[in-house]
C-alpha cells in the first residue's frame, strides 16, 4: 500500500521495507484498475519510508487526489482511519484511537534502525498488506504512516510524518 502526497510530481510515500533496498520493478494501482510503472525516487537510509515516483501524464482514466500531511496532527486520542490493502483486501478501512506517541521500534528481524524514532501506537487491528497506508485524521489529512501490525492483537505501529515532510520538500 502506498499513496500519493505529491500529484503534480507523481510521488507515492509508502513504507521503505515495501521499496526494498536494490533494484525493483513496480506497479503502482490506481482507481479504476489502471496501473502504472513506478520507480523507486527515495528510500531513507533510516527510517521505515521511501518514495516511488509515477508519471502523471501517463494517468488516462483516473482523477488522482494527493493527500495532504500533517505530522503536527499527531497526538494521543485522535481518532483515525487506516486505509488500506489490509490482509491482501482490495480495501479495508480501519478505525483506531490513536493510545501513544512513544512506542519503540517495531521488531522486524531485520537491517532497519529506527531505534531512534519513537512510533506512535493505536488499537487499530492492522495487518500484513496495510504497510505504507494512510494514517488519517478527521480532516483527511495523513498524520502518520502505517508500518506494521502485532500479530495477534489489535495493536498497529504508526510512523510519524515529521521525517518524510521534511524530505518531501527538499
Amino acid at each position: 500500500t502506498g499513496f500519493v502526497v505529491d500529484q503534480d510530481r507523481g510521488i507515492i510515500l509508502t513504507n521503505r521495507h515495501i521499496t526494498g533496498v536494490g533494484p525493483m520493478r513496480a506497479t503502482a494501482t490506481f482507481d479504476r484498475h489502471e496501473e502504472l510503472e513506478v520507480e523507486v525516487l527515495y528510500r531513507d537510509p533510516v527510517h521505515d519510508f521511501g518514495f516511488f515516483q509515477y508519471d502523471p501524464a501517463q494517468l488516462r482514466l483516473t482523477r488522482c487526489a494527493e493527500i495532504s500531511l500533517d505530522p503536527q496532527g499527531l497526538r494521543v486520542g485522535t481518532e483515525v482511519r487506516v486505509i488500506g490493502n489490509d490482509a491482501g483486501e482490495k480495501l479495508q478501512i480501519l478505525s483506531g484511537t490513536i493510545a501513544r506517541v512513544d512506542r519503540n521500534v517495531p521488531e522486524f528481524h531485520t537491517i532497519y534502525n529506527d531505534e531512534n524514532t519513537f512510533y506512535a501506537g493505536a488499537g487499530a487491528s492492522t495487518s500484513g498488506g496495510s504497510s505504507g497506508s494512510p494514517v488519517l485524521n478527521k480532516a483527511g489529512k495523513a498524520i502518520a504512516l502505517n508500518a506494521a501490525g502485532q500479530e495477534g492483537t489489535a495493536s498497529a505501529f504508526f510512523l510519524p510524518l515529521d521525517r518524510v515532510k521534511y524530505a518531501l520538500e527538499l
